[in-house]
């Protein structure tokens, strides 16, 4: 009885080598392939994510640009509407620069106009740098849990541990086959010597 319930281990055993073993290989060999996959696409997402760094500059640069000029027009604009007031001058009662004054007058609108325009092109300019410090922020979250996921691939192979099991399998199987023998002997002993007696 206990040598065919080891007998019938190692049947199970060569069965489960058989069937399973060449699985957990070709397991094996997709993880390894995943995992590789993973890891290039986490260096990528990490390199997108660096790349915000030269954009995350030239916003800034940008932004200041835009402020300079806003305030240069703003200064303009003011030193043209001196200039339309200037043109009033009167000469012998005379006053010749008079039909300039528009014409400063006109400029120094344009030129508040154009200086509006640049500062909110500045504050949207500096919205935008916000945007993509926040999209750099998730996007380098998203190359640390690529990167995590592509390290969870050390661990033991599939196709070890299924061999793992086989050797198990087959020293249980070999024990009890040995142990339903070592019985046999022992009752064949005692039946001979309760017979001799």
């Amino acid at each position: 009885m206990v040598v065919g319930a080891g007998l019938l281990g190692l049947v199970a055993t060569v069965a489960f080598a058989l069937v399973a073993l060449p699985g957990l290989a070709r397991v094996d060999a997709t993880l390894d392939r995943s995992a590789a996959a993973i890891q290039a696409a986490a260096g990528a997402t990490r390199s997108a994510a660096d790349a915000f760094d030269g954009f995350d500059a030239s916003f800034e640069e940008a932004t200041q640009a835009a402020a300079d000029a806003s305030a240069i027009a703003a200064r303009s604009a003011a030193t043209a509407r001196g200039l339309a007031a200037t043109m009033g001058l009167s000469v012998f009662g005379a006053q010749p620069l008079l039909p300039l004054a528009g014409g400063f007058e006109s400029s120094a609108t344009d030129l508040d106009a154009l200086s509006g325009t640049l500062g909110r092109m500045g504050a949207a300019l500096g919205g935008n740098r916000q945007d993509l410090t926040a999209v750099r922020t998730e996007i380098d979250a998203l190359a640390d849990e690529l990167e995590g996921l592509a390290d969870q691939r050390d661990l033991p192979p599939l196709f070890g541990a299924g061999i793992a099991i086989v050797v198990l399998m087959t020293a249980q199987a070999a024990g009890l086959v040995a142990a339903g023998l070592a019985i046999s002997r022992l009752d064949a002993r005692s039946g001979a010597a309760a017979a001799g007696r």
